[in-house]
């Protein structure tokens, strides 16, 4: 049985994973998730995300979009389904560096590379995860380019039948019709812009 940061995956709930990276919208997303009736999580970065898996319908954000854990689910529950949301690559960067993620995250970096094992277990999580789009600093051109790479392996390792590209700008539609809900009487959300820590109903 596969294991997510020591836990077991057995008995998986999560029917749904945001896979897109930070910064793209899962706090919005994920709030639709929630106006549909689903149970949600965002950023179950910490040690228990094993456990949300068997708590959650929904969950999104760190390190849901990693490659590593993608393909670890995709073995272990083969009815989740995964959503991408579309951002261009020069917006994203826009706005990592807006929220000075982009400034915590080389922190890190440059704190690991100097002694890999200084890193404490949210840092860990939060640095592995980015780490493994960019390969290295965040810097405008890397980013850009981990960026796209990581969409081009999302699409390559999940079943096209599973994975719903989605756009804000195409309102409930499609979004109800991967869930198979009605789509609802509510205003499109929009949340998190200008900072990360906006709190979000879990």
């Amino acid at each position: 049985m596969a294991q997510i940061h020591g836990e077991r995956m057995n008995t998986i709930k999560t029917k749904f994973l945001i896979v897109s990276p930070p910064r793209t919208g899962t706090k919005s997303i994920l709030k639709m998730f929630d106006t549909l009736g689903y149970k949600i999580k965002h950023a179950p970065s910490n040690g228990f995300y094993g456990g949300f898996l068997h708590r959650v319908d929904v969950m999104g954000d760190t390190p849901c979009f990693r490659p590593s854990v993608i393909e670890s689910l995709l073995r272990e529950s083969p009815d989740m389904k995964f959503v991408y949301i579309q951002k261009s690559p020069d917006a994203w960067v826009q706005s990592v560096i807006k929220v000075n993620l982009s400034i915590n995250y080389n922190r890190m970096y440059d704190k690991f590379l100097k002694n890999p094992t200084s890193l404490v277990d949210h840092e860990k999580v939060d640095f592995e995860s980015l780490y493994e789009i960019l390969n290295g600093p965040f810097y405008k051109d890397i980013a850009v380019n981990g960026f796209i790479k990581h969409k081009e392996m999302v699409k390559d390792i999940i079943p096209a039948d599973r994975l719903l590209e989605y756009d804000f700008s195409q309102g409930w539609g499609p979004l109800c019709e991967f869930t198979g809900k009605d789509i609802p009487d509510a205003a499109m959300p929009h949340l998190n812009i200008n900072t990360m820590f906006d709190k979000i109903i879990d």
